[in-house]
């Protein structure tokens, strides 16, 4: 029974080699040398940005960027990286996998200018908690935090943080186990 059970999980280990393998790029000569040329760019956006952590695209191609320690930048659609914070969140608590998470933007956003985020706090008697907070985008500041969600357990480990609009245009959260599996 073993035998079978071991040459099923090999067989299964393959297939997932075999089926998420990378799709086959084909070679491109370089007009200039006639060499071989990479068809696969990375391209290094921003530097020198603290434990980066969250990423929300504005319509006008700018990029809001969540540093754990409480700190959101902007990224300026010529890749710039803004000097000053849009936003410094005082309450975040960088511990752990905790801090300054999740960001996104509201399905409403031309209208609106919300912009949602996930950040871990500590209570006065030390408990770890997050929250889910609203804010407004004004003249490249977040400005007028309005708490949605609060008291989402915690913890150094485990904290989880992801924030999303899906189509149906609801907030959905994504939380980590707090520590506590069951």
């Amino acid at each position: 029974m073993k035998i079978i059970w071991l040459v099923g999980v090999i067989f299964l280990i393959g297939f997932g080699f075999w089926y998420f393998r990378p799709p086959n790029i084909p070679n491109v000569t370089s007009p200039v040398t006639n060499q071989p040329q990479d068809t696969e760019k990375v391209k290094v956006i921003a530097t020198n940005l603290d434990t980066p952590w969250g990423i929300a695209f504005l319509p006008n191609g700018d990029i809001l960027v969540t540093e754990r320690k409480g700190v959101v930048r902007l990224i300026k659609s010529n890749g710039e990286l803004q000097q000053n914070p849009v936003a410094t969140i005082a309450n975040a608590k960088e511990i752990g996998e905790g801090g300054l998470l999740g960001i996104t933007i509201d399905p409403d956003f031309a209208s609106n200018d919300f912009v949602y985020l996930y950040y871990t706090y500590r209570e006065s008697n030390g408990n770890t908690l997050n929250r889910v907070v609203r804010m407004k985008y004004e003249n490249n500041q977040l400005i007028n935090e309005d708490i949605i969600v609060d008291k989402i357990p915690g913890a150094s480990n485990h904290n989880g943080g992801r924030i999303k609009f899906g189509p149906d245009k609801l907030l959905y959260i994504g939380t980590g186990d707090a520590q506590e599996p069951s």
